[in-house]
């Protein structure tokens, strides 16, 4: 990332937007939205703080800006024209773009940030439950349940990823049903083998058509 300079000896140098955005967008992928600071950042373009809040107000509307241009360099899919295989397409490329992008999956996942480009996406969601057969209403609802268990599944691959890497050990959930008492637990005991492979290999494409099916259904 470079920052352009006037040529002239002595004065201040000229910031573009889209460094900002580059250098804002590097310290995220690195350390998350709770790395990227005006302070941080203006030392990264070496320019004064001031000279970032003349692009942006604050650090919020700066992350919004990113969020919006990781919306910009999403590839669409090809998606099925039946409703409800639309819905589940959509979703599931959702769950594959956040994948790729674990600081905004973590951004997004506390409830305030947002990026306003990915509205007509949401809408295209929404056109698709209507199409199948809810009420708008309805479409919302079952758009929010979808988006929660794309957020929680992909919440719980990488923070459990990067916790299985540092420790030394299985982990103790792991441990709690490798040998359950058979005698008060029957179906965790017989199950037991399964339940390695099931937390590891987890079939998100099933569990999305399964969930959307059932949505349509009820």
């Amino acid at each position: 990332m470079t920052v352009r300079g006037t040529g002239r000896r002595g004065r201040p140098a000229t910031l573009d937007r889209d460094a900002i955005l580059d250098a804002a967008e590097a310290r995220a992928g690195a350390s998350g939205a709770d790395g990227v600071s005006m302070r941080a950042l203006a030392a990264d373009l070496g320019v004064t703080p001031m000279a970032l809040y003349r692009h942006f107000a604050d650090k919020d509307a700066l992350l919004v800006a990113v969020l919006d241009r990781q919306v910009d360099g999403l590839r669409r899919p090809r998606l099925p024209t039946d409703p409800a295989a639309r819905a589940v397409g959509l979703m599931l490329w959702l769950h594959a773009e956040l994948d790729a992008r674990p600081w905004v999956l973590e951004a997004l996942s506390r409830g305030d940030l947002y990026a306003p480009r990915i509205l007509p996406t949401i809408e295209e969601v929404l056109a698709a439950f209507v199409a199948a057969g809810l009420a708008p209403d309805a479409a919302v609802d079952a758009y929010q349940t979808c988006w929660r268990y794309v957020v929680g599944d992909l919440l719980i691959k990488h923070r459990s990823a990067a916790t299985k890497a540092r420790l030394a050990r299985p982990t103790v959930q792991d441990a709690a049903v490798r040998a359950p008492d058979a005698g008060q637990l029957p179906l965790l005991a017989q199950t037991a083998a399964r339940w390695p492979q099931a937390r590891s290999h987890h079939d998100v494409r099933a569990g999305m058509q399964a969930l959307v099916d059932g949505l349509l259904r009820a």
